[in-house]
């Protein structure tokens, strides 16, 4: 790589840190429903702390259609997410007495996110070749991971002081913005109709939008959802302290497979994927038998983890052959945006919903079933990606 393509690299490293910015916020919800707004329901409180996923989704297509029709560039849109990023932490500092105040940093949040993420995705399929795809998608999954862990972390310890102490991590966005300011290329706008069309995208972007965001991510973010309650009921009395630990483990098996994903991509290409699938039913398994040992459990969920950065970022740089610079930008939009918010919001009624009518409450049987699908959907990846090979269709 040339310095340009260093600089580059570099910013894609550092804003990645703070793309899973609920890390940084779940830490304070139970201090928000005691000690901040005990009049308002711990499910009030929980949809305003996530609002910013159901926001992402929706300043996501909106600034790409915004970069469709050439009035923003792609670089223009990443710098505007970091500074709605920013403000968000910076407006609860100031303003937090009232509930509405926690919505409002909420539509912030949610609307820089979204034009970060999906855009960030673009710039680096359209200013980096095949090799240097794969070295920064497995780093930035890396990242990712990392910077899920430290905000956590902090925001942990943050909120042990003040109850909003998990916003003031928020204000990481500056620094990094004024990095962005000088580390990402400068980009043109695109011509008002030059732009590609959402739904002209090829079928191959919407064969890997499915199976490495929409489905993956649905399956993978079932642990998180059930990790605590499978904790409580298997007996353990802190199973609230242990599954915040469990967490940090399964990012820390992110960023350890991210590292490699390089060499993983190249010698496995699309295989990667229904590899990653194969990983969470393995630890799914495990988790599901763990009963009452602590690192069989860890074990399960460092397992699941390790496959976040196999299938995130493999789809990345599958969907990238088939795009060019005048509609990558809804590619990776349908990618980051739209297919993971969409799973985010599918996981619990479908997996938890299913479950239910055939296990009960049982979380046992829960991961069991999650495990079972995630074969099955791993199973039917591999069959077509066999297909695709045997017609010639590139899968490196």
């Amino acid at each position: 790589m040339d310095r340009k393509q260093k600089i580059l690299m570099t910013a894609i490293m550092v804003i990645a840190l703070i793309h899973i910015p609920q890390m940084a916020l779940t830490p304070g919800i139970a201090r928000m429903s005691t000690d901040a707004f005990p009049q308002f329901s711990l499910l009030s409180i929980q949809s305003a702390v996530t609002l910013p996923c159901l926001l992402s989704v929706i300043s996501g297509i909106i600034g790409a259609y915004l970069i469709r029709f050439g009035k923003l560039s792609k670089r223009a849109a990443v710098l505007l997410g970091l500074a709605f990023h920013g403000s968000a932490g910076l407006f609860v500092i100031l303003l937090h007495g009232e509930f509405w105040q926690i919505i409002a940093a909420g539509l912030l949040l949610g609307s820089g996110t979204g034009l970060i993420v999906s855009n960030i995705t673009s710039i680096m399929i359209d200013d980096f070749g095949e090799r240097e795809r794969k070295l920064a998608s497995g780093l930035q999954g890396s990242f990712v991971s990392f910077g899920g862990i430290v905000q956590s972390f902090f925001a942990g310890l943050l909120v042990t002081v003040v109850w909003f102490g998990g916003y003031i991590m928020l204000l990481l966005a500056w620094p990094i913005f004024l990095f962005a300011l000088f580390g990402l290329p400068k980009d043109k706008k695109i011509k008002a109709g030059d732009g590609g069309r959402f739904w002209g995208m090829p079928k191959d972007v919407w064969f890997f939008s499915t199976f490495g965001s929409l489905l993956f991510v649905m399956t993978f973010a079932a642990l998180a959802n059930n990790l605590s309650s499978h904790l409580q009921q298997t007996g353990f009395e802190n199973y609230s302290s242990l599954a915040g630990t469990g967490i940090a483990v399964n990012l820390v098996g992110g960023v350890i497979t991210g590292l490699f994903f390089n060499k993983f991509s190249h010698k496995l290409g699309d295989y990667l994927i229904a590899i990653a699938y194969l990983l969470m039913t393995i630890g799914y398994l495990v988790v599901a038998v763990s009963d009452r040992s602590v690192p069989l459990m860890l074990t399960g969920v460092f397992i699941i983890g390790m496959s976040l950065t196999l299938a995130s970022p493999q789809g990345i740089v599958s969907i990238s052959r088939y795009v060019t610079p005048n509609d990558s930008f809804f590619a990776t939009m349908l990618f980051n945006c739209i297919m993971n918010g969409i799973a985010g919001f599918l996981s619990a009624p479908v997996y938890t919903g299913i479950s239910q009518f055939i296990s009960g409450d049982s979380t046992a049987g829960r991961f069991l079933f999650i495990g079972a699908c995630s074969l099955a959907i791993g199973a039917v990846f591999l069959v077509i990606t066999v297909l695709r090979v045997r017609k010639g269709v590139t899968w490196r």
